[in-house]
């Protein structure tokens, strides 16, 4: 009779062994293709929020929309994100969350996704927070008053909008604008993926920048906001604080 084949210990203990070699060989791989797919996510996220801003600047005779307006009355409040959904520039919530938020984070995307659909039906008789927490957060100095694109000289050189978290929360959900309190500001530019922040340009082109070269401080030195100081201090006398 024939002797039949089988493993011994050894052998499957080598087996097993020879497994987990490679599979601590390809899971830095998998897991920086994974990072790497969730990038990609991210710019396609800023480029149609670019684009979805521009269609809103187009429509409004170039004025760049407020990123957030009370509501006649005082009851109640307007986030730049439902400029872009009640009208229909923004066909879903997507781009509004980045692929690297933490499951769970106050503004993840069943929660966005619900708002987005709500706002969506109710128009702006809507009312919600959950837009104060989208993870592109806009340029502050911008969107805080009545301005026109045609008044950025740079567009390539202005941001737009970054990556954004509420630095004042633990569980990193976003901000919908960034500001420059310095480093402790609450509205902070942030990225979700490694070193890189996702960030947004008037002149319509995405950018992901290393962290140290997009700080708090870069978005208040956008030439825009230069121009805005320069021309207070001429009318006023005082600069822009």
């Amino acid at each position: 009779m024939r002797r039949r084949s089988c493993f011994t210990l050894i052998e499957l203990l080598v087996v097993i062994a020879i497994i987990a070699i490679l599979a601590s060989m390809l899971l830095p791989s998998l897991n920086k293709a994974r990072e790497k797919a969730r990038a990609v996510t991210c710019v396609n996220n800023a480029k149609q929020l670019n684009t979805s801003m521009n269609f809103y600047v187009d429509d409004s005779d170039g004025y760049i929309p407020l990123a957030y307006q009370a509501k006649a009355g005082g009851n109640g409040k307007i986030y730049w994100a439902s400029r872009l959904i009640v009208p229909g520039y923004l066909g879903s919530s997507g781009p509004l969350v980045c692929s690297g938020l933490k499951q769970g984070t106050y503004g993840n995307p069943g929660v966005l996704r619900s708002a987005f659909n709500s706002q969506k039906r109710q128009g702006y008789k809507f009312d919600s927070f959950t837009f104060a927490y989208t993870t592109y957060g806009v340029n502050v100095f911008l969107f805080d008053e009545e301005h026109k694109n045609t008044g950025i000289k740079r567009p390539s050189e202005t941001i737009m909008l970054t990556g954004s978290r509420r630095a004042d929360q633990a569980d990193e959900r976003g901000s919908y604008v960034i500001s420059t309190s310095g480093a402790s500001t609450q509205y902070s530019p942030y990225s979700r993926h490694g070193k890189g922040i996702t960030t947004s340009w008037f002149d319509g082109h995405v950018t992901q920048q290393n962290v140290p070269a997009l700080t708090a401080e870069a978005i208040f030195n956008t030439p825009a906001v230069h121009q805005r100081r320069h021309q207070q201090k001429r009318t006023c006398g005082q600069p822009l604080r």
